[in-house]
């Protein structure tokens, strides 16, 4: 039952705040939900919270520590500017907003917690606050579309805004007016792009570059030598001091090349060199806009979640799979958009050197369902099928430990191809098995992506049989790619293919003129540069 404090507090609100009373209800107590908030007597006699175990205020003398912090905060910024607004992120020290209150004629607060919320109204009596218009609660969702407040001041309850980063980071963001920033109408957007350290995105910066310039648009492009991939892998193999070095030198060499360059649009790629520091201090060095396109699975990326909200714009592959992530990290501007193809480096060749050709071939990193289907039907269909064993081929890297005889099938020991040679065994192959990557067995079809190997087999003009996905029925037809929805129909479907050499070439023909149309790099910058020019989110796509 609520005590008197709550119960007095929700009546105020429910007076002077109707939609976040009504938010505030449709959510449950504390009590009912996974978060494990209670109240706890601190030593001075004061109630301060503890949130899973950890207590939000000093257990000694929690109302002086607050107002340390607050003297120090305030101190700081130079104290609120006459007629600025400050925000307050965070109730995990009910005790912090009962000293502002004192302060601060008007104060803002955002909690994303309903749980923590309930129990800051257990302990505060803000009847009076709330009266008279003093104290305002505000949720991310009523951000969205909003215009930030004139010179505010945030403070963070620092508990706070590290269990809910991403949370904290949206609200910053709104508040530098990040939301609104577009780029100029009056003339052609400087666009620079940040590429990839590695991964099968590592190509596409120069893509997206020779597409800026086939548009005619001022652009630049920041690569990584071996001295900067060397340093990535000693990171990943968890060296702290190869970690820190990296993410120095990658945002001193970024930030040097936007000071020459001076974009109003920049692009960086997944596996782009940077952290949310990294982010938070080249923003400060920049007026331009930022965009991620996030070109991999969030489920196996997951540092996705800390610097997705620390860009203006963010781009993913991933449709409605990705919504419910994107509302819970507080974008509020983003968007569906899937890999391309550059049609000129990928497109049909006549000669492709032997080494290359294929009857059937694979091309990409050896996952592990990847290695299960192509094990079983390597040994349950091809060696028995009377085709040449060798003319079933496996191109690409990370396939240590295959064993024989499939292990015999892998181009020159499984090494690293480039992107030229991609182009050629594409075009060299009858029949591409395209089966899209996952790190458990068989196929993942709530994976949603399309990967990019999809968009540059199409340029190739080459058969594909790729599994079905919940996205690529709107981006290509079946009279364009050749679809299967379980490994047990491969051997069929490759046998299909194999003796029909004019359909291959028709579907080859027609997947081509699908990417001409609209599956060009060109295509996706100008999606890009439109929604940079919008203020506000037009919606999220799947």
């Amino acid at each position: 039952m609520p005590d008197s404090s709550l119960a007095q507090n929700l009546a105020a609100l429910r007076k002077t705040q109707s939609k976040y009373h009504h938010f505030l209800t449709a959510h449950p107590e504390p009590e009912a939900t996974p978060l494990a908030v209670s109240v706890l007597a601190a030593d001075d006699g004061e109630k301060i919270l503890v949130i899973d175990g950890q207590s939000q205020d000093s257990r000694r003398a929690p109302g002086r520590a607050v107002q340390v912090w607050l003297d120090a905060e305030l101190s700081r910024a130079n104290g609120p500017a006459p007629g600025s607004s400050v925000w307050l992120f965070g109730l995990g020290s009910p005790l912090t907003l009962a000293e502002l209150l004192k302060r601060i004629p008007r104060v803002t607060v955002l909690e994303p917690r309903p749980q923590v919320t309930w129990k800051a109204l257990e302990i505060l009596d803000l009847r009076t606050a709330l009266e008279e218009g003093r104290l305002t609660f505000q949720t991310l969702a009523s951000l969205r579309g909003a215009v930030p407040p004139p010179r505010p001041l945030l403070l963070a309850h620092p508990p706070s805004s590290r269990a809910r980063r991403a949370d904290y980071l949206r609200l910053q963001n709104f508040l530098r007016g990040q939301d609104q920033k577009t780029l100029p109408g009056s003339r052609d957007p400087r666009i620079y792009i940040i590429s990839p350290l590695a991964g099968g995105s590592e190509p596409m910066g120069g893509y997206l570059l020779r597409a800026g310039q086939e548009l005619g648009l001022p652009i630049a492009m920041i690569g990584w030598g071996e001295k900067t991939r060397s340093l990535a892998q000693s990171a990943q193999a968890g060296s702290d001091q190869a970690a820190r070095s990296l993410w120095t030198q990658a945002a001193q060499r970024v930030r040097l090349a936007l000071d020459e360059f001076k974009p109003d649009l920049i692009v960086a790629l997944a596996q782009a060199p940077l952290t949310a520091e990294t982010l938070a201090f080249l923003k400060k060095e920049s007026d331009g806009l930022w965009a991620f396109w996030f070109v991999e699975d969030f489920r196996v990326f997951r540092y996705v979640e800390e610097v997705a909200p620390c860009y203006d714009l963010f781009f993913h592959l991933q449709g409605d799979l990705l919504e419910a992530s994107l509302a819970r990290w507080g974008l509020n501007r983003a968007w569906c958009l899937p890999p391309a193809a550059d049609p000129v480096f990928f497109q049909p060749r006549a000669q492709v050197p032997a080494q290359y050709q294929a009857a059937v071939s694979l091309m990409g990193a050896g996952y592990p369902n990847r290695r299960q289907i192509l094990t079983s039907l390597y040994n349950d269909y091809w060696l028995k099928s009377g085709h040449p064993a060798e003319t079933l081929k496996i191109f690409g890297s990370g396939w240590e430990g295959l064993e024989p005889p499939l292990a015999e099938r892998l181009f020159e020991g499984g090494r690293r191809v480039s992107p030229q040679e991609c182009a050629w065994i594409y075009a060299g192959s009858q029949v591409n098995l395209n089966i899209h990557s996952s790190l458990t067995p068989g196929l993942n079809p709530q994976s949603a992506f399309v990967n990019p190997r999809t968009f540059e087999l199409a340029a190739c003009g080459a058969l594909q049989l790729v599994d079905r996905r919940p996205l690529l029925a709107g981006l290509f037809s079946e009279e364009e790619v050749a679809v299967f929805d379980h490994p047990s129909q491969l051997p069929e479907k490759i046998e299909y293919y194999l003796a029909r050499p004019k359909l291959r070439q028709t579907m080859g023909e027609a997947a081509r003129a699908r990417v001409l149309a609209d599956h060009q790099y060109t295509h996706r910058l100008e999606f890009m540069i439109k929604r940079a020019q919008s203020p506000f989110l037009e919606e999220i796509t799947g």
